[in-house]
């Protein structure tokens, strides 16, 4: 049963950001510049709370057990309303995509007040907006209407990161309780291979926050764009990128960074048409005992049937598998 109640005014987020919402201003307009279609409808306790708090923004729906409050930012697959409820979720429970007006009757809308620990004032949504320039004057370079193409490394690929999955994953792994959280607080080196316009290290600075970062990337002009789009992040987002490095590295002959020196590397692989399973899995064995790798979107090199305890890798599995990067391992001593 349904029941019809009173609910707050919606206000489209537009009309919240052309006045006094800096914060919600700039996730609307990047959202805006990526090519999303912006119908977000908000609450005014819901768009003080995203003001207040970005970060609240960024998931999915957003909830405290501890104190049984939920804000609801989408439906279907695009955040399109905000509603404030208070309601405590069973196990295995969730909300449903309900109207303002169409709430169960277990819900009670209230106004919310989120204090909640955001680490710098960088968003995803900021590097949306900063990825999709840059990717549209990569593709111009190289006389192509959506994708990059190198001209110096024909067989490169060019497969650029989703900022917002990317901060989701990495929230939870080092926010949310996981088993990896106090691992990864510990990380001090950390590498990206393939690290291309580097919107992985800055968002993994946020997180590792004892960290130094260092992406290798083969081809100058991305590097270029890379750089460039660091020094943007400092000059207009004020954000501190001094703890973030990139170098331009062939993978397989490594002269600036030492990967057995790394506490956690993450691979985009394959980096290029041909590479080679077996001689991407050798370079890995050179991480050190202990150290992380995380194997990002693609079966590779770690494939279903790749044996990685006998190259010296544990495989771990934590709870939520679909928010973590494709596969995560452990490097183990190498069997004698």
């Amino acid at each position: 049963m349904t029941a019809k109640l009173t609910a707050p005014r919606l206000r489209p987020a537009r009309e919240y950001s052309a006045r006094e919402f800096p914060n919600l201003r700039r996730m609307t307009d990047a959202l805006t510049a990526a090519g999303y279609r912006v119908t977000i409808d908000l609450t005014p306790a819901a768009a003080q709370a995203i003001e207040r708090t970005p970060e609240a923004f960024l998931h999915h729906e957003l909830y405290d057990r501890a104190n049984d409050e939920i804000i609801i930012y989408r439906r279907c697959t695009q955040p399109v309303c905000a509603l404030e409820t208070r309601y405590k979720l069973g196990e295995g429970e969730q909300i449903a995509g309900y109207g303002a007006a169409e709430l169960p009757e277990t819900v009670q809308l209230k106004s919310v007040d989120l204090e909640r620990d955001y680490p710098d004032r960088l968003l995803p949504f900021d590097l949306f907006a900063l990825q999709q320039e840059m990717e549209r004057r990569l593709a111009a370079l190289s006389g192509h209407d959506r994708s990059y193409l190198s001209a110096d490394h024909p067989g490169s690929i060019f497969c650029s990161a989703d900022p917002l999955a990317t901060y989701r994953q990495f929230h939870f792994l080092t926010r949310l309780n996981s088993q990896l959280a106090g691992r990864l607080a510990q990380v001090r080196t950390a590498l990206e291979i393939g690290s291309g316009l580097g919107l992985t290290s800055h968002l993994l600075a946020s997180f590792l926050t004892g960290a130094v970062l260092s992406g290798v990337e083969n081809d100058g002009i991305v590097l270029d764009c890379a750089r460039e789009l660091k020094t943007r992040l400092a000059d207009e987002y004020g954000q501190n990128t001094d703890r973030v490095a990139f170098f331009q590295e062939d993978l397989f002959d490594l002269h600036e960074v030492k990967i057995e020196e790394q506490d956690l590397t993450i691979g985009w692989f394959p980096l290029f048409s041909g590479m080679r399973e077996a001689a991407t899995a050798a370079l890995l064995r050179r991480l050190r005992p202990g150290a992380l790798f995380f194997q990002m979107i693609s079966d590779f090199p770690f494939s279903s049937n790749f044996p990685e305890t006998e190259n010296g890798f544990r495989r771990i599995r934590v709870a939520q598998a679909e928010m973590m990067p494709y596969k995560m391992f452990e490097r183990v001593a190498s069997p004698a």
